[in-house]
């Protein structure tokens, strides 16, 4: 299985799970977040356009109005505070970027049966 279908189907099950909001800081200015926290692991789910916009107002820029980054979400999984895999996709699209993907033993953390999209990670595997 090609690493962007092992990402999509980290990043489905991801979203099936239910989020805390959180915050985070880029460049000096916060940006609202929401956090999962698994078995192991941990993720972070923005919204791309919200960290743009911190990060313009931290650096006390202007925000790029393109359309790059309305419209998509951002979404970093870490295993043992580690960065494991990143991914930037669009909205209710098609559009998506994997940034990086660093497989190994944790991507097992999300085929246990009690994590949501379990059934569709078996599946890609």
């Amino acid at each position: 299985m090609l690493e962007i279908e092992r990402a999509r189907a980290i990043r489905d099950a991801i979203l099936a799970m239910d989020a805390e909001r959180s915050s985070d800081v880029v460049h000096g200015a916060e940006f609202g977040s929401w956090s999962v926290d698994g078995a192991g692991w941990c993720a972070v789910v923005a919204n791309l356009w919200d960290i743009h916009d911190a990060s313009c107002r931290g650096r006390m820029r202007q925000p790029n109005l393109q359309s790059n980054v309305i419209g998509y979400e951002f979404i970093e999984v870490y295993h043992e505070d580690e960065g494991v895999m990143c991914l930037v996709y669009e909205i209710d699209g098609d559009d998506e970027h994997l940034i990086y993907f660093d497989g190994g033993d944790w991507e097992s953390l999300f085929a246990r049966s009690d994590t949501p999209g379990a059934a569709a990670l078996s599946q890609a595997a």
